[in-house]
């Protein structure tokens, strides 16, 4: 039963995603989750009652505790594109982890819009909710462990830099990077 619950919400909280939709300048207070298989990364980002804006992760036995943390920040119009404009950015854009070892990813994203930190080749995606306000940034914190090594490219699944006609979106460095690991 538990299995059939955990997957009803989890279609449930991809489905207020979709269709709240990067651009999009509402949050919802509905955690969202992306399916795991494997060493996937699972997340979960809420805004709870008192303003405080937290998440929660798991990655089958995984623990926060054990895992190497990587803090990665998310900011609108924070890094200057080769086309003279200020763009949204993931902050860093390029990891490296080593093979075998749990990684808890803690994402603060200060941009209005949901986006993902997606690498297929390593099962990883993570859905990021968005800021209520670039002032009041939400974190999500999502923890997986690499089960192979070599270098990786992730990249935002999630249409945004609408202002700019979505360039940050075909740029390494804005919302495409690199995952390196180490064996």
């Amino acid at each position: 039963m538990k299995g059939i619950a955990k997957s009803a919400f989890t279609v449930l909280g991809v489905s207020v995603l979709l269709l709240a939709g990067c651009g999009s300048s509402q949050s919802t207070t509905s955690p969202a989750t992306t399916p795991t298989s494997g060493n996937a990364a699972e997340s979960t980002a809420q805004n709870t009652p008192g303003g405080a804006n937290t998440s929660s992760s798991t990655a089958g036995s995984t623990t926060a505790e054990s895992a190497q943390t990587v803090e990665i920040s998310i900011q609108p119009d924070s890094k200057q594109g080769s086309d003279g404009k200020k763009h949204v950015a993931f902050s860093p854009a390029d990891l490296k982890f080593t093979k075998g070892k749990p990684v808890q990813l803690v994402i603060k994203n200060y941009d209005t819009s949901t986006h993902t930190l997606t690498a297929t080749d390593l099962n990883l995606n993570v859905i990021i909710q968005p800021a209520k306000s670039a002032n009041d940034p939400v974190t999500t914190t999502a923890t997986f462990t690499p089960d192979k090594a070599g270098t990786f490219s992730w990249l935002c699944t999630m249409p945004c830099d609408m202002n700019n006609g979505e360039w940050a979106m075909s740029q390494k460095g804005f919302m495409q990077g690199t995952i390196t690991v180490n064996g």
